[in-house]
């Protein structure tokens, strides 16, 4: 059973997607086991991620692209096109009855978008309080020392605004439906003048 996230769907944010989809067959390998829902799988281009998902987080994702909240906090496309909400343009269920997710493999997209001038340095998946993960020490420490820690505080930095509101928006989306197991998924670039 294949079905699309229907505010991204109605937004046209994952046709293309949807279309690539459509028309390869993806050969994917196991790259790891997530402790809640099962396997976390990546194709051999590595530009998809396949996740498999509890019946409770699959439930919860579809009434969230079905909800009025995102209607109420987005209003129209234009708005929900400034979401820092991972696209996911698929899901399906298995043979088995297992749930997945389809979604970019955003640190490769992201890379792919920055070359030759950029290179992804760190990537940080941070659950937000009160979970416990070594990736929320891990960015704080690199947030405070190091290379990163000589900058001005991100408040001045140009855009900090913009994104702020956008992560302050999403984060009401999944507040208001009661989602408590999400993750900020936080990428440092460094140019690669810096690095020779």
């Amino acid at each position: 059973i294949l079905v699309q996230n229907q505010y991204f769907a109605t937004c046209n944010i994952s046709h293309s997607g949807v279309r690539e989809l459509a028309g390869d067959l993806l050969d994917l390998r196991v790259v790891g086991k997530l402790a809640k829902s099962g396997d976390f799988l990546v194709d051999t281009n590595r530009r998809w991620l396949v996740k498999a998902v509890s019946p409770n987080e699959h439930l919860k994702l579809a009434e969230i692209g079905h909800g009025e909240d995102i209607e109420t906090l987005y209003s129209d496309c234009d708005g929900f096109s400034h979401s820092l909400l991972l696209p996911i343009p698929l899901a399906f269920i298995s043979a088995e009855k297992k749930a997945y997710l389809v979604m970019h493999n955003e640190t490769e997209r992201l890379a792919d978008w920055t070359r030759p001038d950029w290179q992804v340095v760190q990537v940080f998946d941070v659950k937000p309080l009160p979970n416990l993960a070594d990736d929320l020490a891990d960015l704080i420490s690199t947030l405070s020392t190091g290379w990163l820690g000589s900058f001005e505080p991100l408040s001045t930095w140009d855009g900090w605004n913009d994104t702020s509101n956008a992560l302050h928006r999403d984060c009401r989306v999944l507040t208001s439906s009661k989602v408590v197991d999400f993750s900020l998924f936080i990428h440092v670039l460094r140019p690669n003048s810096a690095m020779r």
